[in-house]
């Protein structure tokens, strides 16, 4: 077919390339996604004060988010 196309075999040498085979894709990332390198944070120090948004990692409300309301 290549040949039909016009290439000749001393061409072909520049047109092989090594083969990489497939990689994997992160959890939750979709086929047209693409990877993003994650920007150093510029929060600065995190601090648990009213108004802060929190995320619950353990007990009865684990992966439940909030928004602390006032200081004990």
């Amino acid at each position: 077919m290549l040949r039909g196309m016009g290439m000749k075999t001393e061409d072909k040498q520049c047109y092989e390339q090594p083969d990489f085979g497939p990689t994997m894709r992160p959890k939750g990332l979709g086929l047209g996604a693409e990877r993003r390198v994650a920007a150093p944070s510029s929060v600065g120090k995190l601090e648990m004060k009213p108004g802060a948004m929190v995320k619950v990692i353990n007990g009865r409300h684990k992966g439940t988010y909030g928004k602390i309301l006032n200081e004990l």
